[in-house]
């Protein structure tokens, strides 16, 4: 029996976790990113042809409303390319040194079906 999470609406599969090499610290970043662009709060941009949906959070709130985690900027930043790496998000940036990031969640390879 495979073991499932719930992340929000959504349940994920701890075996896919597992195999995407992903701690406990991704699943709440995700957890948090999901309810925050859920919330109707997040300002949302669309980018490409497909008119994919992205959302605008900076780092710096992340850090804000997640102190538990206890980690610094270059933590949280390791955690959001881990999450780009294993293709559960996608981000993009207004310029290099820009604090802004715009993320957009695909959640559909660790969904528990």
């Amino acid at each position: 029996m495979n073991k499932t999470i719930k992340l929000g609406h959504i349940e994920l599969t701890q075996s896919t976790l597992i195999e995407k090499r992903l701690k406990p610290q991704h699943v709440i970043i995700l957890d948090y990113l999901y309810q925050f662009f859920e919330s109707g709060n997040a300002v949302s941009r669309t980018k490409g042809s497909k008119k994919e949906k992205y959302y605008l959070i900076t780092m710096n709130k992340i850090l804000t409303d997640l102190p538990f985690l206890r980690i610094k900027k270059r933590r949280l930043q390791e955690l959001i390319s881990d999450l780009e790496t294993a293709q559960i998000i996608k981000r993009y940036t207004l310029s290099k040194n820009c604090p802004t990031i715009f993320i957009k969640l695909d959640l559909s390879s660790i969904i528990a079906y």
